[in-house]
């Protein structure tokens, strides 16, 4: 069976989605990525979250952290996953290690797009899952996951991309009645309650959410990408995105939070002291408010239409030189979307990026999603606004900004895209 087989989605959707676990051997499809692009992607992260990615690096079951974590996380020196895993073995010895990436699909164009064009069926058939997608690498010669045996939110498609992996599953009824097998690394007086399903690169292991799991290997090497799709309680990273978003407009993200004065307080007359709401207080009132207007809610929902689910859509490219003369193709199974706001202003949203203008830019977006090459000067042209005015410009910098998303590639002269 092969995801590409007529039938397989209708047929999956059916019996297996949010309903019972499976698994393909082999021969089911290609990697999301291949052992190569696999390593590049992780030396990419330089050991730092960056673009929503996060890591954690165990070594027998336990975190490494601060400069031991940066010396040993992979690098150029180690020429490949294995010689990662051959200069990890000698630190870890038989206590195993595992490294865990999540939001990977930040890191990774290709991750994401891949990804976008394996779960179009699904999403045709069954309509998007309660919002939020993201990826977890596992890699490690690990004897089970670190976490023990578990449940999470999410049902998940788990893609190997070197070695056997080994997903051991158990029913939710089982362990209600089995507690101790909650978070445990050691269950083998339960192995005859579940169920072992394994997969090779080209392979897929499938298990839905809420059914307790655990990776389990010998000892032998591993590197898999589980694409995890939340399905039940969506609130907590709708809420996660929301307390980001009110942190960076009040000022206290990233390494240097915004430094506040102190409260004026007088310990000799507390009822004036309450009847001022100091300055920090009324600016959190303030951004909460606007958090849960209209059009934060509409953006926020463009993002993961655009971006297929993924609340963290690949990092933007470095985009420089778009001429006039420059021809750009947006892919028409992709379009770039618009919506106009009560207050005249326009929101864009493609491949998960988003953009606020007041220009006129609906009809030169329509264009472009026609899916032919199209120069920019027309596109301009098309939106009934000059290259020399403000609009002009507010519109050439929204085709910059689609180009850096990936949504329009620039056409080469033999009518390719390009960069």
């Amino acid at each position: 069976m092969t995801r590409s087989d007529s039938g397989f989605w209708e047929q999956f959707v059916e019996q297996h989605w949010e309903r019972a676990p499976m698994n393909v051997l082999r021969d089911f499809t290609q990697p999301p990525l291949q052992p190569e692009q696999l390593f590049e992607v992780l030396l990419s992260a330089g050991g730092q979250a960056r673009g929503g990615a996060s890591l954690r690096l165990f070594i027998g079951g336990r975190v490494q952290e601060g400069e031991t974590l940066q010396k040993l996380l992979p690098r150029r020196e180690d020429g490949s996953l294995r010689g990662f895993d051959a200069r990890m073995k000698d630190v870890a010895g038989e206590a195993g290690y595992t490294l865990i990436v999540n939001n990977l699909e930040a890191l990774s164009f290709e991750l994401w797009q891949w990804s976008r064009e394996f779960i179009r069926p699904l999403f045709q058939l069954r309509g998007m899952n309660n919002l939020g997608s993201y990826y977890a690498l596992f890699l490690g010669d690990y004897r089970a996951t670190p976490a023990g045996v578990h449940y999470d939110p999410e049902s998940v498609f788990h893609f190997p991309v070197l070695g056997r992996k080994r997903i051991r599953v158990w029913e939710p009824s089982y362990v209600s009645h089995h507690p101790r097998l909650c978070n445990a690394t050691f269950y083998e007086e339960h192995l005859g309650a579940s169920r072992l399903l394994e997969a090779e690169p080209g392979g897929v292991i499938y298990w839905p959410s809420g059914m307790w799991h655990v990776g389990e290997s010998s000892g032998e090497f591993t590197a898999s990408l589980a694409f995890s799709m939340l399905c039940i309680n969506p609130m907590s990273p709708m809420f996660t995105l929301y307390l980001r978003q009110l942190l960076e407009a009040a000022g206290d993200a990233g390494p240097r939070p915004a430094r506040w004065n102190a409260h004026p307080f007088e310990p000799d007359d507390l009822q004036a002291t309450v009847s001022t709401v100091p300055p920090t207080l009324a600016k959190l009132g303030t951004q909460m408010r606007r958090l849960y207007d209209e059009e934060r809610l509409a953006a926020l929902w463009m993002r993961l239409c655009t971006g297929y689910g993924f609340y963290n859509p690949p990092q933007p490219l470095e985009v420089s030189g778009l001429t006039l003369e420059d021809s750009l193709r947006v892919d028409p199974r992709y379009p770039v979307v618009c919506q106009r706001m009560r207050d005249g202003g326009l929101l864009v949203s493609a491949n998960g990026g988003l953009w606020r203008t007041r220009g006129a830019a609906e009809r030169g977006v329509q264009l472009l999603n026609r899916g032919g090459p199209v120069p920019v000067w027309r596109v301009i042209e098309e939106a009934g606004v000059s290259a020399s005015e403000d609009a002009g410009r507010e519109l050439y910098e929204l085709l910059e900004q689609l180009v850096a998303w990936r949504a329009a590639g620039k056409v080469a002269e033999n009518g390719r895209a390009g960069d």
